[in-house]
């Protein structure tokens, strides 16, 4: 039987329940406390570790303080959600993903108790999800038209696909003579048509793309007040979506 991180916290929270309740009359209370949590911890992990195997690797180091924004992707919080390791699939896993590094982490219990990062092995991992965002990893085993190996965020799934790397870069400025550290967003952006992969980043490469159909794509834009500039990631998708359906309708 698999057990899910649900199921697992559950025994956690219930085993120092347990312990708790076996307190005697006299006992230290935090003496008593320590104790059950450190025995509580020690059959997590042991569940952890027998029943599932992603919760193995590196402990993730944070970044110094003093950076602007986060190096993860969307935000800093682990959020639950399917990851296909080694060739499993396991659901409700504690995820983030580090843009800067590329690393994937899954949220655990040290020995003391502290939630902490595990850094999954890159070769490893094949896909996961994020949010409502599904990654898959590009490599010899899997490839997608020419794009370089790595972790692709995948926009659109359908006769034409979408793909993004998200990535970001550490900026260091001085201003005012203090040192600035940011985390600068470098997404990337792919379009897969017909087993040929196109880079695209404005709304000149989107209509050179997608030239057939160039004049209805400029009416679907303006009829739908999009904007390839300041908002691209959708407008890419809804463009994409409309090049596709007017194709489906050609041919009825």
């Amino acid at each position: 039987m698999r057990l899910t991180v649900k199921a697992a916290s559950a025994i956690f929270l219930f085993t120092i329940s347990v312990n708790l309740g076996c307190a005697q009359p006299g006992d230290d209370p935090q003496s008593f406390i320590t104790d059950a949590k450190a025995s509580a911890i020690a059959s997590y992990n042991n569940l952890i570790k027998d029943q599932l195997a992603i919760f193995n690797g590196i402990e993730y180091v944070n970044y110094d303080l003093g950076y602007s924004g986060t190096p993860f992707f969307l935000d800093d919080y682990y959020v639950k959600g399917p990851v296909e390791y080694d060739g499993m699939i396991y659901r409700d896993i504690p995820l983030k993903y580090d843009i800067v590094e590329n690393k994937v982490l899954v949220e655990y219990f040290n020995h003391l108790g502290h939630r902490k990062g595990l850094v999954l092995e890159y070769n490893k991992v094949s896909a996961f999800t994020y949010e409502d965002h599904q990654f898959v990893k590009v490599s010899a085993a899997n490839p997608i038209g020419s794009l370089e190996e790595g972790f692709y965020d995948v926009l659109l799934d359908d006769e034409i696909s979408i793909y993004a790397s998200r990535k970001k870069q550490i900026n260091k400025a001085v201003k005012n003579g203090q040192m600035r550290i940011k985390f600068d967003v470098l997404d990337q952006f792919f379009v897969e048509l017909d087993h040929n992969t196109y880079k695209v980043n404005n709304k000149s490469s989107v209509l050179q793309l997608f030239e057939d159909r160039k004049k209805q794509l400029k009416q679907h834009i303006k009829a739908n007040g999009l904007d390839l500039k300041r908002d691209f990631e959708p407008s890419l998708i809804s463009v994409t979506q409309h090049y596709i359906k007017l194709g489906q309708d050609e041919g009825q």
